[in-house]
């Protein structure tokens, strides 16, 4: 599931993220050595997303919707009021659900609950204690967590990638040494394959309470690049 707005670059860079980029031209030559590189860039996040939400419960179906109605009403005005635009918070879920009670023979309708939970994108860190606390008191009774990353990562991601281009050829170096064998230093090939790794913290319950503020601790991310480099060498 995807929890990032389209409004941030980070989004597509990440879904374009491969596994294995490998082609028919990194497939192993006589006479070449095949190496693989490894570059990683840690940063601070820039950027949340918060997830939580209004769950109501009651005996009548339109009673309980209106009632979570009030109260996601009352959620988004207080959101608002810290100053999050409309275009950053969205309806990731929203569902009427019966509630049965089994203890007799048979089941019987014994209620409803309504689920309303929205996606928020706090673009500045140090607010995400306060959107979660003003969220709590003011209607919001469930968070499902809290997603940290970071608004434009190309620019680490080309720095990571060319550390790992530095770290193969290293290896590369190496091996050739060991061999005894002359390198060529310009590549046959370069292949790249890359991933970014988002820290998450799911399943953060968090309810107001005594008026003590949450802590958010977004610690690091870490923006990783890998390549595959075949050289050819001479005896």
């Amino acid at each position: 599931m995807n929890y990032f707005p389209t409004k941030y670059p980070y989004n597509q860079f990440y879904s374009n993220a491969k596994k294995s980029t490998r082609d028919d031209g990194c497939q192993c030559k006589e006479n070449t050595l095949t190496v693989y590189g490894e570059g990683v860039i840690s940063t601070k996040p820039d950027l949340a997303i918060v997830r939580l939400g209004v769950v109501t419960q009651g005996n009548e179906a339109s009673e309980t919707q209106l009632e979570n109605s009030k109260l996601a009403n009352q959620l988004l005005n207080s959101l608002y009021d810290l100053g999050i635009p409309k275009e950053d918070i969205e309806t990731l879920q929203y569902n009427i659900i019966p509630i049965y009670d089994y203890s007799e023979s048979t089941k019987k309708l014994v209620g409803y609950k309504v689920t309303h939970i929205f996606k928020i994108v706090v673009d500045d860190i140090s607010k995400v204690g306060t959107v979660i606390d003003t969220s709590t008191k003011n209607g919001a009774n469930t968070v499902l967590g809290v997603d940290f990353s970071i608004k434009y990562p190309n620019v680490f991601y080309r720095n990571a990638l060319q550390k790992a281009i530095i770290n193969a050829t290293k290896k590369a170096k190496k091996m050739s040494n060991c061999m005894n064998v002359e390198l060529n230093m310009t590549p046959l090939s370069i292949c790249e394959e890359r991933y970014s790794t988002y820290p998450s913290y799911d399943s953060l319950k968090v309810y107001a309470t005594n008026g003590v503020p949450t802590p958010i601790q977004e610690g690091t991310i870490d923006i990783k690049a890998f390549v595959t480099m075949i050289y050819e060498y001479t005896k």
